[in-house]
């Protein structure tokens, strides 16, 4: 589980990363993680007591609505670690939302285990529904 200690290096991570690609969102803030994630169940992911990746679960409906890895993290096996902690927690099979030009994070989700169950394609920006079908974990 995240803490409140852990917050500040969570929204770093989502700040820069939202700078970098989210070209849709305006003026994003390191305000927003917490403005963004009321009653979600944050985890973080550690290497040597150090933040390198978080998720935002809604437990609610099992929603995945936020995953990021910190870009050093990334490639090392931090996003199937979030995956598997949050698959635990939810009581239904996990979905989540994935930016159609995001191919890389497209393809982690579908060599997991996620597929496709919606293409929104009209959305803002265009993205597809995933839900967790087949797991796999090698």
């Amino acid at each position: 589980m995240a803490t409140k200690r852990d917050l500040p290096v969570m929204a770093q991570i989502y700040l820069e990363d939202r700078q970098r690609y989210f070209s849709w969102v305006l003026n994003p803030q390191l305000t927003d993680l917490v403005a963004e994630t009321k009653r979600e169940r944050l985890i973080v992911a550690l290497i040597d007591d150090q933040v390198v990746g978080f998720a935002a679960l809604y437990e609610l409906i099992s929603f995945v609505h936020l995953l990021f890895v910190a870009p050093q993290s990334q490639q090392q096996g931090v996003g199937l670690v979030l995956i598997k902690a949050l698959r635990r927690m939810a009581r239904e099979p996990l979905t989540l939302k994935c930016v159609q030009r995001n191919s890389s994070a497209l393809a982690f989700y579908q060599q997991i285990g996620f597929v496709i169950t919606k293409d929104n394609q009209y959305a803002t920006p265009p993205n597809f529904t995933l839900k967790l079908v087949h797991p796999d974990w090698n």
